[in-house]
């Protein structure tokens, strides 16, 4: 699962959503047996999970991405090992070329 929502938009989700998940919970109690209620109440809590996840099934089904990629420092796949981690190769012995025991 990649992460496809920014911080604005998951900060948004998440008041929004805890808005109307309240609103939904004080119209269940009042209207028990309606409808409409239940459906916001479920859609909020689905907009929670999206902000607190940062990951959005509708928008990885269209393809579309609401981070900004630029501003995350990452080091491509392709990068040393020792690189990514900021530590210092091992030592190694030097090879049976290196010491000269194997002569051309």
């Amino acid at each position: 699962m990649k992460k496809n929502v920014g911080t604005i938009d998951a900060l948004l989700r998440i008041s929004l959503g805890f808005f109307a998940f309240g609103w939904g919970i004080s119209r269940m109690v009042r209207k028990p047996y309606s409808a409409m209620p239940f459906f916001i109440t479920l859609m909020a809590s689905q907009k929670i999970a999206e902000g607190i996840t940062r990951f959005c099934p509708g928008l990885a089904l269209l393809g579309l991405n609401t981070r900004d990629v630029k501003k995350e420092r990452k080091m491509p796949p392709s990068t040393n090992y020792y690189a990514r981690r900021k530590i210092e190769p091992p030592l190694t012995a030097p090879t049976q070329f290196e010491r000269g025991d194997i002569h051309e």
